[in-house]
């Protein structure tokens, strides 16, 4: 199976629908993160936290994973918006911490898996590259109901009133980054960024 999961990157905040996904178990897919060979690299072709896009094999599996190495603390910052925040962190740890918070409260179906590993001399969060159909933004301009509109309203339930994205970030969840599917993933922590 060569690159049979294409899409979002770990910085994205996205839901996409793993539409290829693998038949491995979530530790199997953990193992193969952190032990599949490294045999090419390419830089994300957008984003602000320098992401890269690497393919691992193990010898029977071929397959694409997310880096991003982003470890930036400032005393402030002030965002686009206008708004300053005060002890700014950017942290690739972020990704690995909210997939553990996921695992600890059986949410962990809501985020691709996320392991800490170097790469080219850099720590890094690396994720399991997910395909991206749809996000909610274009899925509303385009006037598509989701495939399965029963699954997706009880994710968005999940997201929204289950409190997960204020565990791990505090942001706002599912406004435009959605994708209606009954199996979704919240794709990341870090910033917004599109491939």
């Amino acid at each position: 199976m060569a690159h049979a999961c294409r899409g979002v990157l770990s910085d994205q905040r996205a839901w996409c629908r793993a539409a290829d996904e693998t038949t491995l178990t979530k530790e199997q897919i953990k193992h193969f993160l952190l032990t599949a060979r490294i045999v090419g690299s390419k830089p994300s072709k957008e984003g602000i936290t320098h992401t890269s896009r690497l393919t691992l094999s193990d010898g029977i599996l071929t397959h694409d994973a997310s880096f991003q190495p982003i470890d930036e603390h400032k005393a402030s910052v002030t965002l686009a918006g206008g708004r300053t925040v005060h002890n700014f962190v950017d942290s690739y740890k972020y990704n690995v911490a909210a997939y553990a918070l996921a695992e600890l409260v059986d949410m962990d179906d809501m985020l691709p898996v996320y392991v800490e590993r170097s790469w080219n001399g850099r720590p890094g969060s690396l994720s399991w590259w997910l395909p991206v159909k749809m996000d909610e933004e274009e899925r509303v301009k385009q006037k598509i109901q989701p495939p399965d509109l029963e699954a997706w309203a009880k994710q968005m339930y999940k997201i929204r009133a289950g409190g997960f994205g204020g565990l791990i970030s505090g942001a706002h969840f599912g406004s435009s980054k959605t994708c209606g599917t009954p199996r979704t993933w919240y794709a990341a922590t870090g910033r917004c960024s599109r491939n």
